[in-house]
């Protein structure tokens, strides 16, 4: 059976995701959606504000999903499965504090979860007004952006073309990754972000291969880096070390992805970590003759790049340049 696709929509207090959420329904009128709602408050406001005559919605209250309703998260999940046939996509808009990271790690660690849901991608919205009033302020704005695969730079209205440059430079320190795209309130076509898994997609290989050697410690110590290697890595002991350092350095660790080159293989292999889970998927086939390169980007707080490059470094098995396959 297929499974239910599944879109987290972030974002700090105020950036425009019920905003999103409506111009998604109004756009794409077709498509039935259904839509947890979480917000901090005992009472739903965001609820009260989605429309849409072709929706399902339910909304979680006095508690935020990425901790305390972790539970009722799951119940709401299995009420879902149960309804799958009356819907075609699920979203969960988060409270605007949360961190999506525990949310996004239901649907890797989750043996029951993953078996019947699959995440596609994670959306951030930043306030173009007042994100550097909330990256300043606030340590878990930049980890929304850490971890998202789409970041949309709302209300850019509100701002100056040398002020969205400046945002845009801000969000490729802190997450080089990361498509990044403008909205004016929240009125955007989700085609891009809905139509391919980015979570793991192929696409995200591109973009992975194409990064020059980077390194960047930027908003409240979140450091940035990206490592090469030539050859083939052993995936198994390289996968072993790897959950090691994911459960030692569990909250300095947001996001790894990266594309590895495994021998007697024929495709790259797409590697994506969530907290202490991790998802492996087929990419692109490497080409004959083409040269043979493993790329990984970390983005956490603490990190030790020598250290994570000699992590790394022990699990090259075969070190040259160009392998004919």
């Amino acid at each position: 059976m297929k499974k239910i696709p599944v879109y987290i929509v972030t974002g700090y207090l105020g950036a425009g995701k019920t905003s999103l959420i409506n111009s998604w329904m109004n756009n794409r009128p077709e498509e039935r959606l259904f839509i947890i709602e979480n917000e901090i408050g005992k009472v739903n406001i965001d609820e009260q504000m989605v429309a849409g005559k072709d929706v399902d919605l339910i909304g979680l209250t006095a508690g935020c999903i990425c901790c305390s309703l972790n539970d009722e998260l799951l119940d709401v999940l299995e009420e879902v499965s149960a309804r799958r046939d009356s819907f075609d996509r699920l979203v969960i808009e988060t409270t605007g504090i949360a961190d999506p990271s525990s949310i996004a790690a239901h649907f890797i660690e989750n043996e029951s979860v993953s078996k019947v849901f699959e995440l596609m991608a994670v959306l951030t919205l930043v306030d173009a007004e007042n994100i550097d009033f909330w990256l300043k302020e606030v340590k878990d704005s930049s980890r929304q952006i850490s971890f998202a695969d789409m970041v949309l730079i709302n209300k850019i209205d509100l701002v100056s073309v040398e002020k969205l440059q400046e945002i845009n430079l801000t969000v490729g320190k802190i997450n080089p990754t990361a498509e990044i795209h403008a909205a004016v309130q929240g009125d955007f076509d989700v085609s891009s972000f809905i139509e391919q898994k980015a979570f793991s997609a192929e696409l995200f290989s591109e973009r992975l291969e194409v990064l020059p050697a980077y390194e960047s410690v930027g908003i409240h110590g979140i450091k940035t880096f990206t490592l090469f290697f030539d050859g083939f890595l052993d995936l198994r002991s390289l996968i072993k070390d790897l959950a090691l350092f994911l459960s030692v350095n569990l909250n300095n660790v947001f996001r790894i992805k990266a594309v590895v080159a495994v021998g007697d293989y024929n495709k790259r292999i797409l590697l994506q970590t969530v907290r202490k889970g991790y998802s492996v998927s087929d990419g692109t086939e490497w080409n004959e003759g083409e040269p043979i390169r493993s790329s990984f980007v970390f983005i956490g707080s603490n990190l030790d790049k020598e250290a994570v490059d000699a992590m790394i470094k022990k699990h090259v098995v075969v070190n040259q340049i160009d392998v004919g396959l």
